[in-house]
């Protein structure tokens, strides 16, 4: 039987691994209270959705993954039509969806460019430097 981690102990590690050494640090980056965060973190608090919404901006973590991780929303409904839970209880997307996302991603370097917008270290790419980051893994495919 698997263990679900709790949300307090899943923030602890995502707010360590993000370089924030101390809940004070933390508390200092997010405008929530030092002491809020200490009850989160010991799974006393549930944080509120604009909680969440703040920590995902300053720890570069999608707003979604954490609003499942609290218990607000189900990986499932998130997905809703275009989702089934197999028997082992894994969420697997459905065919058609799987094929559309796929067929998606076969733009080329102009229409990639227009239809994501790429970012690292959450500062967006210009389109010079994604058009390289492309050409790069090209290269690396071509050996």
């Amino acid at each position: 039987m698997e263990i679900k981690e709790q949300f307090g102990d899943f923030l602890r590690r995502l707010r360590k691994s993000k370089g924030f050494k101390s809940q004070k640090e933390f508390s200092e980056a997010t405008g929530v209270s030092q002491a809020s965060i200490s009850r989160i973190e010991d799974n006393s608090q549930t944080p509120t959705p604009d909680t969440l919404k703040v920590f995902s901006k300053v720890l570069n973590f999608s707003y979604a993954d954490l609003m499942v991780k609290a218990g607000y929303w189900d990986e499932g409904d998130l997905l809703g039509d275009y989702a089934e839970y197999k028997e082992d209880n894994k969420l697997l997307l459905k065919e058609d969806v799987a094929s559309y996302f796929v067929d998606s991603l076969a733009l080329d370097d102009e229409k990639l460019l227009d239809k994501f917008q790429l970012t690292l270290d959450g500062k967006p790419l210009t389109k010079e430097e994604a058009k390289g980051i492309i050409a790069y893994l090209r290269s690396l495919r071509s050996l």
